[in-house]
């Protein structure tokens, strides 16, 4: 896919979007239930190692009764409805399910079932190009400009990168842009939006720094829904005191 040349506004990988429905009264006919499915490969590391996990999302057009995937090596897992989001069910994984090991490539099989009883089936040809860690050079507070300013390296077949900040409960406080996959710096203060939690000053806290591949075939149009890896790097950082 083509480098995404423009920042976009963006929800959190693991949060969801909320597709748009339009309305219909009792006596029109019921739309056939259909779905995107995608399956994307995480990489973090969790106390100096490298893991992997899988994390699964279905976005329905209508409610979901539910919604399950078997995997390449035969493994069915079970998603969850997201209370937050409209149609959507997923599988968020906890520190605990990531694994040394990287997850099967191969056909990841989607089983959906609406709540009027359709089902619908999707495969995600899952590839892995394995994009490595991306590496933060700079993060701190610029007691000038109000802001936490970060810089990184640039990561050979990253599509785009996400920052987001969280406390000690790995809760999501700023949820930022979705950068390019150009883009080498970012910044942001209190008045910016997409916080969720505001924070204290001279208290600590991590931040989240995302490089994110998409799927060969992605488009501007529907790159949300083929997103093939994340790469996640993490530092400590202090709001309100400079670097």
């Amino acid at each position: 896919m083509g480098k995404i040349n423009k920042i976009i506004g963006f929800l959190a990988i693991a949060a969801v979007l909320l597709l748009a429905v339009s309305c219909k009264d009792d006596t029109e006919e019921e739309v056939d239930f259909e779905a995107y499915t995608d399956v994307y490969f995480l990489k973090k590391r969790i106390e100096q190692v490298i893991k992997y996990v899988a994390v699964y999302n279905v976005y329905g057009n209508s409610s979901i009764a539910s919604a399950k995937v078997t995997t390449p090596d035969g493994e069915v897992v079970e998603l969850e409805s997201v209370p937050t989001a409209v149609y959507t069910y997923s599988k968020i994984p906890s520190e605990g399910d990531y694994s040394y090991t990287i997850p099967s490539v191969g056909d990841y099989h989607f089983t959906v079932i609406s709540e009027s009883g359709q089902t619908f089936e999707d495969s995600d040809n899952m590839v892995y190009d394995d994009i490595l860690l991306p590496v933060i050079v700079t993060a701190g507070y610029n007691e000038v400009s109000y802001s936490m300013e970060v810089t990184w390296q640039p990561v050979e077949g990253a599509d785009a990168y996400l920052i987001k900040l969280l406390d000690d409960d790995k809760n999501i406080m700023f949820n930022g842009q979705l950068l390019s996959g150009e883009a080498t710096e970012y910044g942001f203060g209190e008045y910016y939006e997409n916080w969720y939690i505001l924070p204290y000053p001279n208290m600590p806290y991590t931040l989240q720094l995302q490089a994110i591949a998409f799927d060969s075939d992605a488009t501007d149009d529907d790159y949300y829904y083929n997103v093939k890896e994340i790469s996640v790097s993490e530092k400590l950082v202090v709001w309100g005191t400079g670097s």
